[in-house]
C-alpha cells in the first residue's frame, strides 16, 4: 500500500466514524419514533437536521483547511476553482434533468456519467484534497446503502425506503433498493459531496494558506 493510500485512510477515518455514528443515530431515532423534527420518517428526510448531509460542508472545510496547513494543496488554485465550476454545472444539469424527466434510469445514467467526470477532475486537479474528499464521499454513503437494503427488505418504515411523490414503487424489494437505496447514493450523493464539499474545501484551503 502506498503512502498516499495510507494517508487518505488516516484522513478520513475519524470523519467516516462520526458520519457513521450520525447515520446509526438517525436510524435508531426513526425506528424508535423519536422527535419527528429530528428524526423524520418522511421521504427525503423532510429537512431533518439529524442527518449526514450537513457534514459534507463541515468535513469538506476541515479537509481543505487541514491539508493546506500541512502543505498539501491543489497544484493550482485557479484550476481547482475552475474544476469546481464544472462539477457544479454537472450537478445543475443532473438536477434539471431529474426535474424534467422524473427519477428514472436516464437520469441515473446521467448522474453516473457526471460522477465519473467529477471524480476524474477532482483526482486530476485537486491532488490530495480531491482524493480525500472522494474517499470520504464513499465512506459516508456505503453505510447508507447498507442501511437502506435492510430497511427496504425489512419494511421498517424509515425515510430510507421512501421516494418522491412521483416515484413508482416496484414490486420487487431488490429493484426498490436498487432505485432508491443504491443508485442515488452511489451517483448523485457522491457528486453532491464533491460539489458542496469541494466548495467548502477550497474555502478552507484559502484560509489555511493565509494563516500558515
Amino acid at each position: 500500500m502506498s503512502n498516499d493510500q495510507v494517508s487518505i485512510k488516516d484522513w478520513i477515518l475519524i470523519p467516516a466514524l462520526i458520519t457513521l455514528m450520525v447515520s446509526l443515530l438517525r436510524l435508531t431515532g426513526e425506528l424508535m419514533e423519536w422527535s419527528a423534527f429530528l428524526f423524520s420518517r418522511e421521504a427525503g428526510g423532510n429537512g431533518s437536521p439529524m442527518g449526514i448531509s450537513w457534514l459534507i460542508v463541515v468535513f469538506g472545510f476541515y479537509f481543505g483547511w487541514a491539508l493546506s496547513k500541512r502543505g498539501h494543496e491543489p497544484p493550482s488554485m485557479g484550476r481547482a476553482w475552475g474544476v469546481f465550476a464544472v462539477i457544479f454545472l454537472l450537478l445543475f444539469g443532473i438536477l434539471t434533468a431529474a426535474s424534467i424527466m422524473g427519477i428514472n434510469y436516464p437520469v441515473f445514467l446521467l448522474a453516473l456519467i457526471a460522477m465519473c467526470i467529477a471524480a476524474y477532475l477532482a483526482h486530476r486537479y485537486w491532488g490530495p484534497l480531491g482524493k480525500v474528499l472522494f474517499a470520504y464521499a464513499w465512506a459516508a454513503r456505503i453505510p447508507v446503502i447498507i442501511i437502506a437494503f435492510f430497511a427496504i427488505f425489512g419494511d421498517w418504515g424509515t425515510h430510507y425506503e421512501k421516494g418522491p411523490p412521483e416515484f413508482v414503487y416496484p414490486e420487487s424489494p431488490f429493484q426498490h433498493w436498487l432505485l432508491l437505496g443504491l443508485l442515488p447514493q452511489a451517483t448523485l450523493w457522491i457528486h453532491m459531496t464533491l460539489t458542496w464539499g469541494g466548495l467548502f474545501a477550497l474555502i478552507g484551503t484559502h484560509l489555511g494558506k493565509r494563516k500558515s
